[in-house]
């Protein structure tokens, strides 16, 4: 689980759905935005339609937050809010298809600013 200062408020959610820049990657949709906090914040989203299991939803949740600790989102998205929206095809992904995924959507970003 992310350090509380990183976790996007629920709140702040609907807000970012509705004016955040959206990309789209094989495993997940990406919404970003800048915040004026001044610090990263992430929230990820899996469906109970992809998984009634809350142990695989969980898994799943634990292996994009790891890999955004490896790839530093936290440095390389300053003042960023995120939401990662899973697809099914999410559950069949290694750990290293799902780092490469994440650290292209941060790259992107970053080159659209």
């Amino acid at each position: 689980m992310e350090r509380k200062a990183h976790r996007l408020p629920s709140n702040a959610i609907a807000s970012l759905r509705k004016d955040g820049k959206v990309l789209f990657f094989s495993f997940q949709k990406s919404i970003l935005r800048d915040n004026d906090v001044n610090k990263f914040r992430f929230s990820t989203i899996v469906s109970k339609k992809f998984s009634a299991s809350a142990v695989t939803r969980n898994l799943i949740k634990r292996r994009i937050y790891h890999a955004l600790q490896e790839i530093q989102a936290p440095e390389r998205l300053c003042g960023v809010d995120m939401v990662c929206i899973t697809n099914p095809t999410i559950h069949s992904a290694t750990y290293q298809e799902i780092k490469d995924s994440l650290d292209k959507v941060i790259t992107k970003y970053n080159a659209k600013k």
